[in-house]
């Protein structure tokens, strides 16, 4: 089971720059064959700043922190597994 929860705004600063915020909350728990994992919960979020300094030139630069849940072959294996 997913829940998520999220947000993004594109803000203008002044002519030509503008920032865009993001964030984005998740929860996860799964359950196979009567074995469940704890739930856990995982924040992501991003930050970026753009400026369009000629019709044809933007420079644009970002933060961001962002989370991979394991899938259910991950959770279950037990370990062991090759990239």
């Amino acid at each position: 089971k997913f829940e998520d929860l999220f947000m993004e705004a594109l803000v203008p600063i002044v002519d030509g720059v503008e920032a865009s915020f993001g964030y984005r909350n998740s929860k996860a728990s799964f359950e196979q064959d009567g074995t469940s994992a704890p739930s856990k919960t995982s924040d992501t979020y991003k930050v970026e700043l753009s400026w369009q300094a000629l019709d044809y030139l933007r420079v644009r630069g970002s933060y961001q922190r962002a989370v991979r849940a394991p899938n259910f072959s991950e959770l279950f294996d037990g370990g062991g597994s090759a990239p």
